[in-house]
């Protein structure tokens, strides 16, 4: 298991975090703040072997990312120079099926940009098997902006859940 608690992650080039053919991941009150200066970088992107590292061992062949819990996180309003779509990236790859992820107790303020998205699902034939939201409060700050972004039909959602939440 893996756990990370009351860290900054700031300032990066593509991801402050991708969780990339991962299980068993906790964050515990971790602050995800400044800009991801690549075109294409998220504050958290869930992948499978996209583009990620080089050196990955032959013997990984799993699809899957499990288990992940996001608890009384800030995910901090990324400056309006970051273009790139979403800040919480949900499936980027086809092949990935992503299962029990939960983000509890946590603050998401979005960016006063057009066309952006907190929480996003790209449009691949990805399988969403669970993702949670409870007790969290999305902040957005632009008319043409969105909280939470689910407009495609390759992906499959299978449970997606959001309890009491705050939405401003």
């Amino acid at each position: 298991d893996w756990i990370i608690e009351r860290v900054n992650i700031g300032t990066s080039y593509y991801h402050g975090l991708e969780v990339d053919q991962s299980r068993r991941i906790t964050l515990n009150r971790c602050t995800f703040s400044g800009a991801r200066t690549s075109t294409s970088g998220s504050s958290v992107q869930f992948d499978n072997n996209l583009a990620g590292p080089v050196n990955r061992p032959a013997t990984i062949t799993t699809t899957l990312v499990e288990d992940v819990r996001f608890s009384d996180c800030r995910f901090a309003a990324r400056p309006d120079t970051d273009t790139y779509a979403r800040d919480i990236d949900v499936n980027h790859a086809a092949a990935l099926t992503l299962r029990n992820v939960l983000f509890e107790g946590c603050v998401f303020e979005g960016r006063a940009l057009a066309d952006t998205t907190i929480v996003g699902f790209d449009a691949n034939a990805a399988t969403v098997e669970s993702i949670a939201f409870s007790r969290c409060r999305f902040v957005t700050t632009h008319p043409k902006a969105d909280a939470i972004y689910l407009a495609n039909a390759l992906t499959v959602v299978r449970r997606l859940s959001v309890t009491d939440c705050i939405f401003t």
